[in-house]
């Protein structure tokens, strides 16, 4: 029986030691694209939502990340939402906060969390993005496809006049989904 423990136990650090340098990268730079797929919107009691094949709203997302320990990256993100379809229909705007990264040594999966900040167009409000996504490693780069979920935290007015209201938690709320280049040095 001891013999069997050992064994095993001698097989997982073997396992988990020889995936630790295919991932030790330090510094890394994500550049991708990115699209909302639904949004819900509530303002002042009234709530509509629209998908990607109401408007396309592409953003361009930048994300610089510093991992000190092979499971943990500390990140900041920069989303710009460049254009949109439809009429009615606004560009996303630009976004920009802190984030953190989880992912595993073995498995090319990666779990992430942020706060960004709506800077642009108005309203200015503070947000929660919770996303994962998949890694495809290449020699010189990787690829990555990223389903993410935004949530507002709290903000201001989303809209103009006496039924007018703050922006407050989960007034807007959207499912994006992305992909693009991850360069790991």
């Amino acid at each position: 029986m001891q013999k069997i423990w050992t064994i095993s136990a001698t097989l997982a650090a073997l396992l988990f030691s020889a995936a630790l340098p295919a991932r030790a990268e330090t510094y890394a730079l994500r550049l991708g694209l990115e699209a909302p797929l639904y949004t819900h919107v509530s303002s002042s009691g009234a709530s509509t939502s629209y998908t990607i094949g109401d408007s396309l709203q592409p953003a361009v997302d930048v994300l610089l990340s510093y991992k000190p320990l092979p499971l943990v990256a500390f990140e900041a993100e920069l989303r710009e939402g460049f254009a949109s379809t439809g009429s009615g229909y606004k560009r996303t705007g630009t976004a920009i906060g802190p984030g953190l990264r989880i992912s595993l040594p073995v498995l090319p999966v990666y779990a992430r969390a942020s706060l960004p900040v709506h800077v642009e167009p108005s309203p200015v409000f503070v947000g929660f993005r919770a996303a994962g996504g998949l890694e495809f490693s290449l020699v010189v780069v990787s690829l990555y496809a990223e389903v993410a979920v935004d949530f507002s935290l709290v903000g201001g007015n989303i809209a103009t006049g006496p039924t007018s209201s703050n922006i407050g938690p989960f007034d807007l709320t959207s499912v994006s989904g992305g992909a693009g280049l991850w360069f790991k040095f």
